[in-house]
């Protein structure tokens, strides 16, 4: 089962894109924020915070 924690940032991924497919490519997808880690991999190994951030900074218009 997904912490609780996890299943917050895919449902903010998923109104930051507005589609759950698009949402779940950007989830799976490797980042450069992340040292090549997707933000699945980053949530794994405890990063969840950095993920937030990434997602915080789209939807305020940053680009990454």
């Amino acid at each position: 089962m997904k912490k609780v924690e996890q299943l917050l940032i895919e449902q903010r991924a998923h109104a930051l894109f507005g589609c759950g497919l698009k949402a779940e490519r950007w989830l799976s997808s490797p980042k450069q924020a992340f040292s090549g880690l997707s933000p699945r991999e980053a949530m794994e190994r405890g990063r969840s915070a950095e993920v937030i951030h990434l997602i915080v900074q789209a939807e305020h218009g940053f680009v990454f």
